[in-house]
């Protein structure tokens, strides 16, 4: 069990090194000029509830939790979204305790851009998660891949203040079982808070 969950941790530990370098590599894909004009930078705090369903007769639950999404828009219509959030998995027996976090990256898409009270966004995100739980003191962890692609609308309060009304997302979780199998998790998540937009004049 201990060998089997040091190999995951080596295993997702190298996938973050070859996120960060793809990460890295993005300005790359972008004309310099795009750098030198004006570039808007957002920060959103949400709260979450995500239905997670388990493969393989694992049931289905219920997560509270939260997310902060950093999103660098180099274009108009293009950004580049790093989600952070934790969950609390709820209904479980007085013993368990269990969460989980994911940390994923990618584009985001905002069409008409700063036009109109509302700001309407897709994203297609990459990235890690890890599961933990405790039972009566004792501790595991597993570490996996995450997949997660939706969007949502924003209600612009002020010129650096947003409300999220509403984001909906589709978040796949995976996770190789002790056992030698694969587990996936397919699940939903509907988050809603604010957002703070910066603009930063990078000429």
């Amino acid at each position: 069990m201990i060998a089997h969950i040091r190999k995951t941790n080596r295993s997702a530990a190298k996938s973050r090194r070859l996120l960060l370098l793809a990460l890295l590599a993005l300005p790359a894909l972008f004309p310099h000029s795009a750098w030198g004009q004006e570039q808007r930078v957002e920060v959103s705090t949400d709260y979450s509830y995500l239905r997670a369903n388990s493969s393989g007769g694992g049931g289905s639950f219920n997560a509270l939790g939260g997310s902060a999404t950093a999103v660098w828009n180099v274009k108009p219509w293009l950004g580049l979204a790093a989600d952070f959030a934790g969950y609390h998995f709820e209904g479980q027996p007085a013993s368990v305790d269990a969460r989980m976090f994911t940390y994923t990256f990618g584009p985001r898409f905002s069409p008409r851009m700063g036009h109109g009270p509302l700001h309407f966004f897709g994203q297609f995100l990459l990235g890690g998660t890890t599961l933990s739980a405790s039972l009566t003191g004792q501790h595991a962890g597993e570490n996996g891949f995450a997949i997660m692609a939706g969007g949502g609308v924003d209600a612009r309060v002020q010129t650096h203040l947003a409300i999220r009304c509403v984001e909906v997302d589709y978040l796949m979780t995976r996770y190789d079982r002790t056992v030698g199998t694969t587990g996936y998790q397919n699940d939903v998540r509907i988050s809603t808070g604010l957002v703070f937009r910066f603009d930063i004049d990078r000429k």
